[in-house]
């Protein structure tokens, strides 16, 4: 009787320990099939990859810094071109050219844009943004300047205004637009743009500027 109940035990025993090791291994098989939906789901989802975060997740950026009495020419990821101006800054995301194609400016630049018409060109400042497929234009924002600036010599560009609510405003060649940041009022109007950037050329041209204004660019 004894070993009547001993194998009984035993039997009760594998039976149960099977059962417990068979959950376990279905557990186990729906964690990893759960972490193989899950990374197959980001892959799907975004493009950036670990080399595109720094260690907390955040977006990791190139950035240039012009000095004063210097010029740069930048050549983007996508093919497109940048020259800035003295004291200017430009940044863009390592995932520039992918999903989108945003880069940040403080100063002045001379841009000439590759046509993508599925991932458009957008420079970002505080009071401006400007969003283009592919065109030739001249972009000033000093943080020391009272207006902002764009000059469009080839293209179209579209303009949105970052200080008060309008609709967007649109440039074609030989069209400035004159942002005053502190009334947030845009105005377009005719002009010769292929003069906005003779800069590049270390040249300088001023067209009905204040003294004021023309004492920054020397200064620059």
């Amino acid at each position: 009787q004894k070993d009547s109940k001993y194998t009984n035990l035993k039997e009760r025993l594998h039976v149960s320990s099977g059962m417990t090791v068979g959950r376990k291994w279905v557990i186990y098989a729906r964690n990893v099939a759960a972490v193989i939906l899950l990374m197959v789901t980001v892959s799907l989802g975004s493009i950036i990859t670990y080399e595109e975060l720094d260690n907390s997740g955040d977006m990791l950026y190139n950035e240039t810094t012009v000095p004063l009495g210097s010029q740069t020419k930048i050549l983007l990821p996508d093919g497109s071109t940048a020259v800035l101006n003295s004291g200017s800054i430009l940044k863009y995301p390592l995932s520039y050219g992918k999903k989108e194609r945003n880069v940040y400016l403080v100063g002045e630049g001379y841009f000439e844009v590759m046509k993508n018409e599925e991932v458009p060109f957008e420079i970002n400042t505080k009071e401006l943004n400007l969003r283009v497929l592919g065109t030739k234009f001249n972009f000033r924002n000093y943080p020391d300047d009272e207006e902002v600036t764009v000059n469009l010599m080839e293209g179209k560009v579209a303009l949105r205004n970052g200080i008060r609510e309008m609709p967007e405003l649109y440039l074609t060649p030989d069209e400035k637009m004159v942002l005053n940041k502190v009334t947030g009022q845009m105005v377009k109007s005719s002009t010769r743009a292929a003069k906005a950037n003779v800069w590049i050329n270390d040249e300088l041209f001023f067209d009905e500027e204040l003294l004021e204004d023309i004492a920054k660019k020397l200064m620059r």
